[in-house]
């Protein structure tokens, strides 16, 4: 065969990678995000005007309360609902619950983060206490083996 017309493998010399669906993705997240903004606090707001320009990356903590924002108004739509028409159900109980419990998670992947950055600075990480310094392991390994009293 002719090395000329026998193809290699893989994309030709200079082609770009072929983003699938990204931009679809972020158009529904804005769309989301549009439904709850005036639900956002100014902080929140503006980090979500930084993230879609492309100022900064995306926090899963601050997608995690966007997207409560967003169940918490379907949660209150099908309680309200299920008021009006007095026929309370068990889907409704656990849609509920689920909001509960994001709400709880949410709160502990921010205490979590609270307590890291507390325990770590910008200049300097907190020592751990129970961690073996490394040259005593060093120093063990060379040290002379003592002679035993019989």
């Amino acid at each position: 065969m002719d090395n000329d017309t026998t193809r290699k493998r893989g994309r030709p010399p200079g082609a770009r990678n072929k983003a699938t669906g990204f931009k679809e993705i972020m158009t529904k997240f804005e769309q989301v995000y549009a439904r709850v903004e005036n639900m956002l606090t100014p902080e929140q707001q503006k980090y979500y005007k930084n993230a879609f320009s492309g100022k900064s990356n995306f926090d899963p903590v601050k997608e995690s309360e966007l997207f409560l924002r967003l169940l918490g108004l379907y949660t209150t739509l099908l309680i309200t609902e299920a008021i009006e028409k007095k026929q309370p159900s068990e889907a409704i109980a656990a849609t509920a619950a689920q909001y509960r419990m994001g709400l709880k998670d949410v709160e502990d992947m921010q205490r979590k983060r609270d307590e890291i950055k507390a325990k770590t600075s910008d200049d300097e990480r907190m020592v751990d206490p129970t961690r073996k310094s490394e040259m005593g392991l060093f120093e063990n390994l060379h040290r002379e083996p003592t002679k035993q009293s019989t």
